[in-house]
């Protein structure tokens, strides 16, 4: 049984801002930063071997998430890449090692469509 009803005009408001829900400080997150030039290629959900659409941290693959060798970046780290934004370190790989990264990407299109380049 309705009881009574109540019509309200949708608004827009944001409710959230960040990766996959976690909200990034301002510029004080990254006060011991430090610069790196590294080599950059793409990875998105079907490249990621037997892991599946996971990563080495139990996050899914994705924009936001970077592969690195954790004895040049330790997992868990917030990044800011140039060219491609914020990111968590978030994935290792078989063939990240040194000054390597691999880019999450949503979709294997999108990071085919990377190729390699120069990011710091």
């Amino acid at each position: 049984v309705v009881l009574s009803e109540k019509k309200v005009a949708p608004r827009a408001e944001v409710v959230r801002v960040g990766l996959r829900g976690m909200t990034l400080a301002s510029r004080g997150a990254f006060s011991r930063s430090r610069v790196l030039t590294m080599r950059a290629t793409g990875y998105g959900p079907g490249e990621n071997g037997r892991w599946g659409n996971r990563t080495a941290l139990g996050k899914r693959v994705g924009y936001g998430i970077v592969a690195v060798d954790p004895r040049v970046i330790p997992l868990g780290s917030r990044l800011y890449i140039e060219g491609y934004g914020h990111a968590i370190a978030g994935d290792t790989g078989s063939a990240i090692r040194g000054m390597r990264i691999d880019l999450g990407f949503d979709s294997d299109r999108e990071a085919h469509q990377i190729g390699r380049r120069e990011v710091k």
